[in-house]
C-alpha cells in the first residue's frame, strides 16, 4: 500500500478510524490522545514532556526509542507487552528488531521520514499488530526520540516473533495555535471528530529496562 498524506483541516480535531479491534484503538487513541495534548502550539512535544500516569491504560504497550550517536534509533524505554513480544528485554536494541528482515527498509525509511520532516505513523504489521510511531524533541529541539505503542491481538501472534509490515499510514505534523489532532490518512478517507482526554490517575510508570 502506498504512503498518502492528506491535507490537515486547521482548527477541527480529528480521529483514528474505527477499527475492527476495540483493544487497539483504545491503547492507540490514549497515546495519540496524550501526544497531542502535549504539543499545545508546537510541531512536536518535547520528551520530558511525557507523563506516564497518562498512560495508565496504555503503558505496558508503550516504549520510547532515542538516538544513538551513529545515527540509529534504539529503545530506550518499553512497557512489559512490547518485550513480551520480542521473549527478551528490549532495552539497547536498534528499533527494527521488532520486523522482519525483509520489511526493515520500509521500516527504516518510516522512521526517517518521522524525523526529518515530523511524521506520525501507524503500521499495521502481521500477527494482529499495529505499531504508532510518534516524533519527540530534545533539549536542543531535534527530533531525535520516538514515542511508540506496539499493540498485539493475544489471540493470533506466537511470540517471540518478530512482525512484517501489512501497510503504513503516514501524516505529516503542522504547527496548531493550541491542543489540535491531526488526522492519520489512510487511502484519503476523512476521519471523524472524536478524541478523548487520557486519564491521570495512579502512580503508574515507564519501566526501564534493565
Amino acid at each position: 500500500m502506498k504512503m498518502q498524506n492528506t491535507k490537515p483541516k486547521t482548527g477541527v480535531i480529528l480521529q483514528m478510524p474505527a477499527a475492527k479491534q476495540p483493544m487497539k484503538d483504545k491503547i492507540a487513541d490514549e497515546v495519540l490522545s496524550h501526544w497531542e495534548s502535549l504539543r499545545n502550539g508546537r510541531l512536536v512535544p518535547k520528551r520530558s514532556d511525557v507523563d506516564p500516569r497518562a498512560l495508565k491504560k496504555a503503558l505496558n504497550y508503550t516504549f520510547i526509542l532515542e538516538q544513538h550517536t551513529n545515527g540509529d534509533l534504539k529503545f530506550r524505554l518499553a512497557g512489559s507487552k512490547v518485550c513480551d513480544c520480542m521473549g527478551m528485554e528490549v532495552r539497547g536494541m536498534p528499533a527494527h528488531a521488532i520486523i522482519d528482515v525483509q520489511d526493515r527498509d520500509r521500516f527504516q525509511s518510516a522512521l526517517h521520514r518521522l524525523q526529518k520532516v515530523s511524521e506520525i505513523i501507524d503500521m499495521q504489521l502481521t500477527q494482529g499488530a499495529r505499531l504508532i510511531l510518534l516524533p519527540l524533541s530534545d533539549e536542543n529541539n531535534d527530533v531525535s526520540r520516538v514515542l511508540g505503542c506496539l499493540i498485539a491481538n493475544p489471540d493470533r501472534p506466537v511470540f517471540p516473533t518478530r512482525m512484517g509490515i501489512l501497510s503504513i499510514n503516514a501524516q505529516r505534523v503542522v504547527n496548531a495555535p493550541s491542543v489540535k489532532a491531526l488526522e492519520l490518512a489512510e487511502t484519503q478517507t476523512p476521519f471523524r471528530p472524536r478524541i478523548k482526554k487520557a486519564a491521570r490517575s495512579g502512580p503508574p510508570v515507564l519501566k526501564l529496562v534493565k
